[in-house]
């Protein structure tokens, strides 16, 4: 399990990491970027590695909360990530968008509702074709 956490941390991180560089790339092509902010690069790309290469995977995978706990946790979870991504970014976008922080948040939590009713399902097809499979004991 561990071994498998930290694979998905580092290829989650990396990607985001490139992700985030070739976005920087398009939009700020004409002015260059101070060394520093190379830094807020890694930082963000390493709190999507946490939150999504190692929180959303123990809680889906591996952790037994209910279903409302998950939900609520990884909302909480991406919601911190969003602002700190954000922040990390520009304060003066973090400044723009905080007044529709209340509708960020709902549009969080629908978010994650209606993706753990269709990774539900997803997992129940799953098991029934396991089930399915297996042979009669005599």
């Amino acid at each position: 399990m561990i071994k498998e956490l930290k694979h998905q941390f580092m290829q989650t991180a990396f990607v985001s990491i490139v992700w985030l560089t070739l976005i920087l790339s398009i939009t700020q092509w004409s002015s260059s970027i101070p060394f520093h902010y190379v830094w807020h690069i890694i930082a963000i790309g390493t709190l999507a590695g946490i939150v999504f290469g190692v929180m959303y995977p123990l809680l889906w995978n591996y952790f037994t909360f209910p279903a409302p706990i998950n939900i609520l946790i990884s909302t909480v979870v991406n919601l911190g990530f969003q602002v700190g991504a954000v922040a990390l970014y520009s304060t003066a976008l973090l400044e723009w968008i905080m007044p529709y922080f209340i509708g960020i948040a709902f549009l969080t939590l629908v978010g994650h509702i209606i993706a753990f009713l269709f990774y539900k399902k997803q997992q129940n097809q799953k098991m029934a074709q396991a089930l399915n499979h297996l042979k009669p004991q005599p």
